[in-house]
């Protein structure tokens, strides 16, 4: 998987029908060339694992609290299998979006005060 600044400029306008995101995302983040390897491990390996496999990740036994934000109109991650996080992990709050896509924009005001109160609560 060959990555590089040039050819996600170009394929940044089908970001937002795609994904949701909007074209200012792609040059905020730019440039790419850091994080090659970390978007092909998580493109290939991390992703694909845990969409494939979801069953074999045991979240019974975490000890820890978990805080999961999802938006609803999210175009890369199933929202139903987000959604069921909160059934299979102990200690977990599920905060959900009607809007906002994979970056929950807009929600950024929720997001702090839900954060904040998460990391009050488990102090």
């Amino acid at each position: 998987m060959n990555k590089n600044d040039f050819l996600m400029w170009t394929f940044s306008p089908l970001f937002g029908p795609v994904m949701g995101m909007d074209r200012a995302t792609i040059e905020m983040i730019m440039p790419l060339k850091e994080r090659k390897a970390g978007i092909v491990i998580d493109a290939k390996v991390a992703n694909t694992v845990m969409q494939n496999h979801r069953e074999e990740y045991d979240m019974s036994t975490l000890e820890v609290p978990v805080l999961c934000f999802h938006a609803k109109d999210d175009k890369l991650a199933d929202y139903n299998a987000a959604r069921a996080w909160e059934e299979r992990i102990p200690d977990c709050t599920f905060i959900s979006f009607e809007t906002g896509g994979h970056l929950m924009e807009g929600n950024g005001e929720a997001i702090q005060k839900e954060l904040a109160g998460f990391v009050d609560r488990t102090r």
